[in-house]
Formats: structure tokens, sequence, C-alpha cells
């Protein structure tokens, strides 16, 4: 899907400006919830708390991570999307 493609699914199926849920799911390393938490205030561009819960699998070894920005409009959302999916140690993002 392109870019054009996803914005338009996205603001016929969202209300912006409002929140938006992210989910990722990592290895559980080297910060790896505040990196997720940083792609989104990076784009934001606000030092802001972003709500937030975590989840660890059983073994530990890997984290899932949900939260839910306030966006201003879809093209935020897919840039946090591209921030999300350079991060090292993801492994699912949706």
């Amino acid at each position: 899907m392109d870019h054009d493609q996803a914005q338009n699914l996205l603001e016929s199926t969202h209300v912006f400006p409002g929140k938006y849920m992210f989910k990722v799911v990592g290895w559980q390393r080297n910060d790896f919830v505040e990196r997720v938490l940083n792609s989104a205030r990076l784009v934001i561009g606000r030092a802001i708390e972003v709500q937030h819960t975590t989840r660890e699998t059983t073994s530990g070894r890997h984290i899932s991570v949900t939260m839910e920005p306030f966006v201003d409009n879809s093209d935020q959302v897919l840039e946090i999307y591209e921030h999300l999916k350079a991060l090292d140690d993801v492994i699912m993002l949706w």
C-alpha cells in the first residue's frame, strides 16, 4: 500500500485530531519500551507522557507495548509507523 492509499484508509476510518492506537512487540532489551514511546514523541514534537501499557511474555524475552498518543492527522500516524519500523528489536507492529 502506498502513502496516499494508507492516508486515505486512515482518514476514512479515524477521526483526526484524536488518539490513535499502536501495538508493538519486540525483544525486551536496550530500553525497548522507551524507544517505542520516543518514536511517538519525536513525531508529535512535544515532550509528553504517551499513554501506554506493556505486557511481558512469560519467558520475559519479549514485551508488547500498546500506546495511544494524541495525533493531529494521518501524516503523523504514518510517520510514527516509519519510526517504529526502523527500531532495532521490533518483531511485530500493528
